[in-house]
């Protein structure tokens, strides 16, 4: 089968990780897989940037100033004119479409797209869903069409409401287009189906990947002394590239915790937290790391708390499982599918730090429960995450694409 995976890079966050892992996985299969990205960054075979070709004079600009306000994803000229570079292709595989700096899409390019290939698209949060934000925490407006939104700071933030304008712009593409729609938790297609935006439409869930050759169990001493932290230490892993309310929640629950007994691997941007804010030992590492470095954070440590409040899929807790380390995580979003709760971790309810200080003690007390959790860990997740199992089910979605 012929594949064009569309996104925004080939490298970056977790999302990036799944798609690169996805397109991989493919052409491992045998299938013949092509990743194009508004930016390309590695060398990875078959990634193609998007041409760039010269659009009309002054029309970019105009466009540009309008974006920028407010009126998201409105004029991508390369987006417009992909289907010269999909020529043959069976199946195109959209994924996040707002992230890029440079807007290398549209939402009219989509519409164009689906009218003439099978198309999936692959929802990771919830921007398709509403007027500008990816994440609207607290919020149901975008069940009703936004409008007069509370908070245009969101990610990504709006100078402008013009988020009722955004929300009809999107129903208005996905209902006049032959999409085929995937998430990535149960949680989210939950969330989807609430939607008018998708109303009527298929959805399957697919799970992310995670790169099992980069993320497995490995000797916790010997990392730990390549990261110099001191022995006998309970080692909590936090990561967290800005730190942000429910990450302060978590320090201010671990700064309560015995300081010659616990030390905290703490994956953060530089300079985001203050040596004083920390009571707790620490080591701090910047977030920009390859899968490899951040698969040595996992096998050093002893357990990793994720504390979030709007986690559609949860690939920290994951590739944390995958290296045999439990997780204990707020109970929201999909994390409570990826923690199988007391056999390979615990998820407490949102903001609960008294809980999270228990549930640390109580591990850090038990270390032949630990132990078994820690195969539990492994056991639980390579099977349902593994990088050939979600491109098979890819595939299965792909093929009722092509075949509809």
């Amino acid at each position: 089968m012929k594949i064009a995976i569309i996104h925004v890079s080939d490298m970056g966050g977790g999302a990036e990780r799944s798609v690169l892992t996805l397109h991989q996985s493919l052409l491992d299969l045998g299938h013949d897989s092509r990743l194009l990205v508004g930016s390309k960054r590695g060398n990875e075979p078959g990634v193609v940037e998007i041409d760039r070709n010269r659009p009309i004079p002054g029309v970019l600009r105009v466009t540009r100033r309008l974006e920028s306000s407010g009126l998201q994803n409105l004029y991508s000229p390369w987006f417009r004119a992909l289907s010269s570079q999909l020529a043959g292709t069976d199946v195109v595989h959209m994924h996040s479409l707002w992230k890029s700096r440079e807007n290398f899409a549209d939402l009219t390019g989509v519409k164009q797209i689906a009218s003439e290939f099978p198309t999936v698209m692959t929802l990771r949060d919830s921007w398709m869903l509403t007027g500008h934000c990816a994440c609207p925490v607290g919020c149901q407006r975008w069940q009703t069409g936004c409008g007069r939104c509370p908070d245009l700071a969101r990610t990504p933030a709006v100078q402008r409401d013009w988020t009722a304008m955004n929300w009809r712009r999107k129903r208005r593409t996905v209902q006049r287009t032959n999409l085929y729609v995937t998430t990535v938790s149960h949680w989210l297609k939950d969330e989807v189906t609430k939607s008018p935006i998708f109303k009527e439409k298929p959805i399957h869930v697919v799970h992310n990947s995670i790169n099992e050759d980069a993320f497995q169990p490995a000797d916790r001493e010997q990392k730990r002394q390549s990261l110099s932290i001191p022995p006998n230490r309970f080692v909590v892993l936090l990561v967290a590239k800005g730190i942000d309310g429910p990450s302060y929640e978590a320090i201010d629950a671990l700064n309560a915790l015995d300081p010659s007994k616990f030390h905290l691997l703490l994956v953060s941007k530089p300079n985001s937290i203050s040596t004083e804010q920390l009571s707790i030992p620490t080591t701090i590492l910047s977030p920009r790391m390859t899968e490899a470095e951040m698969a040595e954070c996992y096998q050093a440590s002893d357990v990793t708390v994720v504390p979030s409040y709007f986690e559609t899929f949860g690939r920290v807790a994951a590739e944390s499982l995958f290296c045999g380390t439990p997780v204990i995580a707020y109970r929201t979003g999909g994390l409570p599918e990826i923690i199988n709760d007391g056999c390979c971790g615990r998820t407490i309810d949102p903001g609960d730090t008294t809980a999270l200080i228990n549930e640390l003690k109580t591990m850090a007390s038990h270390p032949q429960q630990l132990e078994e959790m820690r195969a539990e860990c492994v056991a639980h997740s390579r099977p349902r995450f593994n990088r050939n199992r979600i491109a098979t089910d890819y595939l299965s979605v792909y093929r009722q694409a092509a075949d509809s």
